[in-house]
């Protein structure tokens, strides 16, 4: 694990221009960008693990659409349709 993270780290600072211009127009969340880089992989690892202690049971090509959705869209949907409330909700509260 440590060698990753050494790679990882040799990888990261020559992302972080890229990453910045992205932000910049808007196009991703304004964030420390080695921060975002790290929460992804995270995200990355945790479902790795996740895979591994469900027995492997399919290919990790086939979680890639999850594991995406995840990392791109994090776990509250960007839009809701109006007036409705966030799943398990107990506000009653509508989002707009």
């Amino acid at each position: 694990m440590i060698r990753f993270i050494d790679r990882y780290l040799e990888i990261v600072p020559r992302r972080v221009p890229a990453i910045v211009e992205h932000m910049k127009n808007g196009s991703i969340a304004t964030m420390d960008p080695e921060k975002m880089l790290f929460l992804i992989i995270g995200a990355v690892h945790g479902a790795i693990l996740w895979w591994i202690r469900k027995g492997c049971s399919t290919t990790l090509t086939d979680e890639a659409d999850i594991i995406s959705s995840f990392v791109l869209n994090g776990v509250i949907p960007a839009k809701t349709v109006e007036g409705t409330a966030l799943p398990g909700s107990t506000s009653g509260g509508a989002i707009s």
